[in-house]
């Protein structure tokens, strides 16, 4: 189940789009899930609100990571409508921080969440997903073929739970030099990576489940 609503984010001087998808008995339990946070939420569920028709068209993969007893919340929360602007945003902590000083103690008290919590970021996303990683609030993130600058990046010393996937060739090995730049500042990364050039939410799918049973859910 789908319910979305907007949200005024003041540091950004714009509203966000937030989609939450409810596990299917969540009306009918008293159960605490397990959060999964994404990034550009436009290219997650569906085709038609994606940027170039590529989307994860997540719930199909939800529905398989029920049949594991792996049931989890999902808050998809959409970049800006102005590709120059969301540039600039997800080069920034701004979202991140409103994210976890915010949008995340908001819907604590409207969602039964427990206490993992974990955030995807693909291509221009990652780098504020792997920020928000860092929070205390959450375990680990997921990150997709990441592009941006991770020079200054700096691991929290709390262990905590990083997958990250590229093609070799995705936006011309950018994103695997940034993997590999990763993997030297925490040797504790999970990463994958083979061979595939396609840089979009389709790609990228098939390598989900994979990733989700990396984490604790």
């Amino acid at each position: 189940m789908l319910e979305s609503f907007k949200i005024n984010c003041l540091p950004l001087g714009r509203s966000l789009r937030v989609t939450v998808f409810l596990p299917k008995d969540y009306n009918n339990t008293s159960r605490y899930y397990s959060t999964i946070y994404f990034l550009d939420g436009q290219n997650v569920f569906h085709k038609e609100t994606s940027d170039n028709g590529q989307s994860f068209l997540l719930e199909e993969t939800l529905m398989d990571l029920s049949k594991e007893d792996k049931d989890v919340l999902v808050i998809a929360i959409d970049g800006a409508v102005d590709l120059k602007k969301r540039q600039e945003e997800y080069q920034q902590t701004i979202l991140a921080d409103f994210i976890d000083e915010k949008l995340h103690p908001f819907l604590k008290q409207r969602y039964r969440m427990n206490a993992y919590c974990y955030c995807v970021g693909c291509a221009n996303a990652a780098l504020n997903a792997l920020y928000l990683s860092f929070k205390e609030s959450f375990k680990g993130c997921i990150l997709f073929a990441p592009e941006g600058n991770f020079e200054s990046i700096v691991f929290p010393t709390e262990p905590k739970l990083y997958y990250f996937y590229t093609g070799e060739n995705e936006a011309n090995g950018i994103c695997l030099q940034n993997i590999r730049l990763l993997q030297e500042k925490n040797k504790n990364v999970h990463i994958l990576i083979d061979q595939n050039e396609i840089h979009t939410e389709t790609a990228w799918k098939s390598k989900l489940m994979d990733a989700f049973s990396y984490l604790i859910l």
